[in-house]
């Protein structure tokens, strides 16, 4: 009622008191919608958008503001006959304490209370004591502890996302490290497996080569079917096989092991087949 300009109420005044003797809040609401103010629906609504918006600052504001504000829309509201609950009216409140940061814990412990304790003058009493609570421990500014409680709360959430990326990048690494060792041992197998065969045919091809060189069949002449440097012909080894050549450098410095019946590089012409 102290929002509606003078000359609207002028006609419910008393001229003796002053006051509004014999009229009823109601009985003045329906006065104001009927003679004067013509309150619409969409203006009521528009009413509860502009509350429900409201920016409640702990420091600067009280919480009574806020209610006072709420119950009167609720009275405007059973003036035009679209009565607002209890229920709604104290949701409106909460949203609007909520949205400011700074009752989490006075919001948790309303919402502990019986439904039934949970009406529109209870919650007034309840955060008027919150917000003295918040005061008396935050003697610099509710807003400066937030504050600074936010700023801290961002440094772990910095924090952990940043060991969160480095986890990340560590197990990708080793996920690629795993994939090329298994890469590897499949290649490995591979080839190992695949070069067996050619091992062996090498092998044979390379001791055929060497047999062919080094291992003369004998004749007329020749009978024996090996020649070594140091020995001559002889029926137990080649060159390339005769320790005796292989191991005494001094004694046989010119030795060599690929001497044959066909080149004897300087080496002994007799043999056991002398």
């Amino acid at each position: 009622i102290q929002a509606v300009p003078e000359r609207y109420l002028a006609v419910l005044r008393s001229p003796l008191t002053g006051g509004y003797d014999g009229h009823t809040v109601r009985e003045m609401l329906t006065h104001l919608r009927n003679t004067v103010a013509k309150l619409t629906p969409k203006q009521l609504h528009d009413e509860y958008d502009r509350i429900a918006k409201s920016v409640f600052d702990p420091d600067n504001m009280e919480v009574t503001q806020i209610l006072t504000e709420i119950q009167f829309l609720g009275r405007l509201a059973t003036a035009v006959d679209l009565e607002y609950s209890d229920p709604q009216l104290v949701a409106l409140a909460i949203n609007i304490f909520t949205n400011c940061g700074y009752f989490s814990d006075g919001i948790r412990a309303w919402n502990a209370r019986p439904a039934a304790e949970r009406t529109l003058v209870n919650l007034h009493q309840h955060f008027v004591d919150e917000q003295a609570t918040l005061r008396e421990l935050n003697p610099q500014g509710i807003g400066a502890m937030v504050g600074y409680q936010a700023n801290i709360l961002q440094e772990c959430t910095n924090t952990m996302h940043q060991q969160q990326q480095q986890f990340m990048e560590m197990m990708n690494v080793m996920r690629q490290e795993h994939a090329n060792f298994v890469a590897n041992v499949s290649n490995s197998n591979t080839t190992s497996s695949g070069d067996k065969p050619k091992k062996k045919k090498k092998e044979k091809q390379t001791e055929k080569a060497t047999k062919q060189v080094f291992q003369q069949e004998g004749n007329e002449n020749n009978p024996c079917k090996y020649y070594c440097w140091v020995h001559g012909a002889n029926n137990s080894h080649p060159s390339y096989a005769c320790n005796t050549g292989l191991s005494n450098k001094e004694t046989y410095p010119n030795f060599r092991a690929d001497a044959t019946f066909a080149n004897r590089m300087g080496g002994k012409w007799k043999g056991s087949f002398e």
